[in-house]
């Protein structure tokens, strides 16, 4: 991940993720072994905007399915958010 150029490569290859997806990316990545909430993520990416949980999980899903087998590194702790854990 090049945070100046707002790049993503996985194993060489570019991926290209919207803004809400790296903004995604980068948060659970700075943030990686801890939970964060999903009125966290929200109001980090979407700040000043009003959003709704489903607004969340749908560019969670393109997240995941955009980076393939790092997806499962995604993941949701029901009734608190979601972590990007590091086996």
């Amino acid at each position: 991940m090049n945070l100046d150029r707002k790049t993503v490569s996985i194993d060489g290859q570019p991926v290209n993720l919207t803004r809400t997806e790296f903004d995604l990316l980068v948060l659970l990545l700075k943030n990686r072994g801890n939970v964060l909430s999903r009125q966290q993520l929200m109001d980090a990416v979407w700040a000043g905007v009003i959003v709704t949980d489903r607004t969340l999980n749908v560019h969670i899903t393109r997240l995941r399915k955009k980076i393939g087998t790092y997806a499962r590194h995604i993941v949701s702790r029901q009734g608190f958010g979601y972590v990007f854990e590091v086996e």
